[in-house]
């Protein structure tokens, strides 16, 4: 919330030295939906890190992404191309449901988006290319959900503060100040 990316940012080169290191060629990430600021912060950290990956390796990496949460009422923040398709079998899917229920967290988050009412949501995993042009001024035209759950925890006292869309903003803006610049040298 104090726009303090220095941890982002040792995360960002670690991936980059990671990505020019390994001979990686795809990069798959979380969408920016505006479901989750986690969700959208790696993101914006994978991306930062492939751009500076492909600037030292000199050819491209593939990035795409993938919704973690329904896009139907949390869209993606750009809405690009499918990538790939990947269709689970019956056994897979139940044993994924299965997984995740097993972290409460997660049980928690399934059920609020309607996963268990739904399991077919879970058997079909979909991949988008990534949009390389960000750009900050669009990211969040809406009010994020994550925004405005935030505020009506603080209303109701259970938050003493939100992590509202400006933050994010602030943070993406810091995260992403080099990666004009290097988008441009790729």
């Amino acid at each position: 919330m104090q726009a303090d990316t220095r941890r982002l940012t040792t995360w960002v080169e670690a991936l980059a030295n990671h990505i020019e290191g390994s001979g990686t060629r795809l990069v798959v990430t979380d969408a920016c939906q505006g479901y989750s600021p986690a969700h959208d912060l790696v993101h914006l950290m994978t991306r930062t890190a492939v751009a500076e990956a492909e600037q030292k390796l000199g050819r491209s990496v593939t990035l795409v992404e993938h919704a973690p949460v329904p896009e139907d009422e949390w869209p993606r923040q750009a809405r690009t191309a499918p990538f790939e398709t990947c269709k689970l079998d019956e056994s897979t899917a139940a044993a994924k449901l299965e997984t995740a229920q097993s972290h409460e967290d997660l049980r928690q988050e399934i059920e609020a988006i309607g996963a268990t009412r739904s399991p077919h949501m879970l058997a079909v995993e979909r991949l988008y290319y990534v949009d390389r042009q960000l750009d900050l001024q669009r990211l969040y035209t809406q009010t994020p959900y994550f925004d405005r759950i935030g505020r009506e925890r603080v209303k109701a006292g259970i938050y003493t503060s939100a992590l509202t869309a400006e933050h994010m903003r602030r943070v993406a803006r810091l995260l992403c100040a080099n990666l004009e610049e290097t988008v441009r040298a790729v």
